[in-house]
């Protein structure tokens, strides 16, 4: 049991980062009012990609500066960063002020993140990093999957200004809280940072993440400027290692993959978060494009999922007491991959919500056990030298997993409904002189306009058809047969009849309407079939985690009030 100190603390850091979470998420069903307010539809993604760049870049940095200082000073200034952020963009003129603002939001909720979960593996025991780890778990868990629904909420009731103001007054009890309850924790090296390493770092970070984020949507995977990024990623990330390699004081230890634990994790961790992508973004995707359901019902659907997280995080917190993590870590994985499979497999446009609610609520109750399992693995098994870097690497990891995953299966996504969608469709709209792309097959807006188009065309095309111009009566071939008979055999300086124009017009309008029907259901079969495949593959990827996880050792987590001082090469091995 959590003494009351601990637990006043612990509240605090699971309120600041479970609003640190909710900031990843909640601008995303937020952004069309941003971009219509502030008039920057050119630089929108970069609310999304400079907060995802900033907060990822800054989690090793500041996990290894927290075993080289007092943790209290990052997680304030972290705290401050994050507040003043959410203040500026809140307050924000423009797009480039938000862009700035969400910048300095990303660099404060990443120092926060990863500080924090270093700060969980040195003021509590190992005896009780189970269940503190389930219930901070959960509460990112809970943060990050509410996100979208409450952006929504909060912007319609209010403005989208308030996404972002909401941060100050919890934020500044929970600065309160730590201010009053945090411990105080010396830090466990006299080494110096490693700034060249941070460098570095950043140099192969940012040109990776900004691939992963415009490749296939921004531009081509094939362009030149995402060539040119995954060079710069593999030039400064080999230099990365071979400067890194043996080094003292570097700013992270190759020598912790000799940990078999935190090699496995690593490695599982990493899966999982590319994993986790089938449920928490393909998953809303098909309730809205498919299942035909509003925004907001889509948010309630996605309700099991966070209650199994919240469920399965604490019962994970009190097994970890009792009993080697690896069974827990089986079963998490054995459920997330039930629970993709199954939606994997059923998923279609005839669906029951039910169904989709059964196999939600396996996803959370496995994340559940996963989220916190993994982290708890790791904080045990490195020393407390290491404690800070080990776990902030793991989260970044994590991160990673799922930027890489987004990246590799909307470029699936689209590649899969360009084959899906039949040519025929195509090929019937070619008929009317239309050329249409997939993103139009689902917005009928845009279809809706190309209809208006086709018979304005149309129109104007009749009236003219004089003179046996071959170009206009090889286009009036497209009409029905009689119609086109008829305008095919009209001699030459003969205008066409007004009535049989509204004929003409009056045909072609039904056959669009038809052929709008056709398109619509033929694009959510597709749909369907490429997001079951998707959850597939994210299925297949859980399965690689369970099978990594085997090997993690079974050995029970040290129940002692202090930390083993072992270092990462020679820490004893468990038995298998």
């Amino acid at each position: 049991m959590l003494d009351p100190t601990r637990k006043r603390f612990l509240i605090a850091l699971c309120l600041i980062n479970g609003l640190v979470a909710l900031d990843s998420t909640i601008v995303a069903t937020a952004l069309p009012k941003i971009v219509e307010s502030l008039a920057g539809a050119r630089d929108y993604t970069w609310v999304v990609t400079g907060y995802l760049i900033s907060s990822s870049v800054v989690m090793p940095v500041t996990g290894r500066l927290a075993d080289l200082v007092a943790p209290r000073r990052l997680i304030y200034l972290g705290t401050l960063l994050f507040l003043g952020g959410s203040l500026l963009a809140g307050s924000a003129p423009g797009m480039s002020t938000l862009v700035f603002a969400r910048v300095i939001q990303g660099l404060g909720g990443g120092t926060v993140t990863a500080v924090s979960w270093a700060v969980l593996g040195l003021a509590f025991p190992p005896s009780e990093r189970g269940p503190a780890s389930a219930l901070f778990g959960a509460s990112l868990g809970l943060a990050s999957a509410v996100g979208p629904f409450l952006g929504g909420l909060i912007t319609d009731a209010l403005s989208w200004h308030w996404i972002f103001f909401v941060n100050l007054p919890l934020g500044g009890l929970a600065w309160w809280m730590l201010a009053s309850h945090m411990p105080s924790l010396n830090p466990e090296s006299s080494q110096r940072m490693d700034w060249g390493g941070a460098v570095l770092l950043t140099l192969w970070c940012v040109p990776l993440l900004l691939a992963l984020s415009w490749g296939g949507s921004e531009v081509a995977w094939t362009s030149p400027l995402i060539v040119g990024l995954l060079v710069c990623f593999l030039v400064f990330s080999a230099a990365f290692a071979k400067v890194e390699q043996g080094r003292p004081d570097a700013l992270f230890d190759l020598s912790l993959f000799r940990n078999r634990a935190f090699l496995v994790s690593s490695v599982a961790f990493f899966l999982l978060g590319a994993a986790m992508m089938g449920a928490l973004l393909f998953l809303p995707l098909f309730l809205i494009q498919v299942a035909n359901v509003s925004v907001t019902t889509s948010g309630l659907v996605m309700t099991p999922l966070i209650l199994g997280v919240v469920v399965g995080s604490i019962i994970t917190g009190r097994k970890l007491r009792e009993s080697s993590p690896r069974p827990l870590l089986l079963v998490g994985n054995s459920l997330v991959c039930a629970g993709l499979l199954g939606l994997g497999s059923r998923l279609g446009p005839d669906t029951s919500l039910y169904e989709i609610l059964a196999w939600s609520t396996l996803n959370g109750a496995g994340l559940g056990c996963l989220l916190p399992g993994y982290p708890v693995v790791v904080q045990n098994a490195v020393d407390r030298v290491r404690m800070g870097t080990a776990s902030s690497f793991l989260q970044f990891l994590r991160l990673l997993g799922g930027t890489m995953g987004a990246a590799f299966l909307g470029t699936l996504l689209v590649s899969g409904m360009d084959h899906a969608v039949p040519s025929q469709l195509n090929n019937q709209f070619q008929e009317f002189g239309l050329k249409i792309t997939v993103s139009e097959y689902q917005e009928p807006q845009k279809l809706q306009q190309l209809f208006a188009q086709s018979e304005s065309e149309l129109s104007s095309r009749l009236s003219n058809l004089r003179g046996g111009d071959p170009a206009l009566l090889e286009y009036a071939k497209a009409l029905p047969r009689p119609l086109r008979d008829e305008l095919t055999e009209l001699d030459k300086g003969v205008a066409v009849p007004t009535e049989l124009q509204q004929q003409a017009l009056a045909s072609l309008s039904q056959q669009l309407e038809s052929i709008g029907a056709q398109v619509e259901k033929t694009v959510e079969r597709a749909l369907a079939g490429e997001i079951a495949f998707l959850f597939r593959l994210c299925g297949l990827l859980t399965a690689l985690s369970l099978i990594v996880t085997i090997f993690i050792g079974g050995g029970p987590l040290p129940q002692g009030e202090t930390q083993p001082d072992h270092g990462p090469s020679d820490l004893p091995e468990e038995a298998s």
